[in-house]
């Protein structure tokens, strides 16, 4: 049976209540970072936007109130269709076991850096496992054994959750107040770049109506390693240049709301 087990900690032998004092403090650093990280997200789709209509010179609306719906719809058929959308997908959670006096986690997300996080909070070392490639030349024969009978006896063949204990992340409403997202804006330059980067991309891009798969996405690759090419970076700098000239240096809560002088703002749910 092919076993794969990983984003995992081997914790030894902590104290109780250091480790669940660990665990709550785990637990506000991961709202935190899901509001930060859902304010960026709403920043830069925001942005993108309000970019493209200014240029065509024409009214964004309320271009925040637009993205943050999108967003929760994708959440919600994450949550309800149990499909991936890592980009909106800011669950998190763990699972904890304890075997021979000592304690192991599990972890699960989409956001790599959060495990990245995670690792860094709770210290330890990784503890993964696999049998379907072979195990790392960083680790010896004699541990990789140790870890697949560690596993089995934690996990055997159910689900981690119900053989551990699941830790989730308390409270996660994510909704970033109108002036985090303002603040997570991406900087003019980024902006720019974003734009040319798509205006290149659509000149050199043109496919058929009925266009394969792996092919289109082998036509996507050489776009990027043409980006990276003299010719690719000396075009994108010089439309950056020129978008970059044209747009706004920063926008504030009335370009993301859609409110100006003269006209009431929209009614659309927005963050906050």
């Amino acid at each position: 049976m092919s076993t794969a087990i990983i984003n995992t900690l081997a914790l030894g032998a902590r104290d109780v209540d250091v480790l669940m004092g660990q665990v709550r403090s785990w637990q506000r650093v991961v709202r935190e970072r899901a509001i930060a990280d859902c304010a960026a997200l709403l920043a830069r789709k925001a942005t993108g936007i309000f970019d493209d209509a200014w240029l065509r010179g024409e009214d964004a609306g309320h271009v925040l109130a637009r993205v943050h719906n999108e967003v929760e719809e994708r959440r919600e058929r994450v949550r309800v269709d149990r499909i991936r959308d890592p980009e909106v997908d800011f669950d998190f959670s763990f699972v904890l076991f304890r075997h021979e006096a000592e304690w192991y986690a599990k972890a699960y997300g989409e956001q790599p850096a959060w495990i990245d996080a995670w690792r860094e909070h709770f210290g330890g070392r990784p503890f993964d496992y696999w049998n379907n490639t072979d195990r790392p030349r960083s680790v010896t024969a004699s541990e990789w054994e140790r870890r697949r009978l560690a596993w089995e006896t934690m996990i055997g063949r159910d689900s981690p959750s119900e053989r551990g204990m699941l830790v989730t992340a308390d409270d996660l409403d994510i909704r970033p107040a109108v002036e985090m997202v303002v603040a997570a804006q991406p900087e003019r330059p980024e902006r720019a770049s974003r734009i040319a980067t798509a205006r290149l991309r659509a000149e050199r891009i043109s496919p058929p109506a009925e266009f394969a798969f792996d092919h289109f996405m082998q036509v996507l690759r050489n776009f990027d390693l043409w980006c990276a090419t003299d010719e690719g970076r000396a075009a994108l700098e010089s439309q950056s240049t020129e978008i970059a000239a044209a747009l706004k240096s920063r926008l504030d809560e009335a370009d993301l709301l859609g409110f100006r002088p003269g006209r009431l703002p929209q009614t659309a749910c927005e963050p906050g």
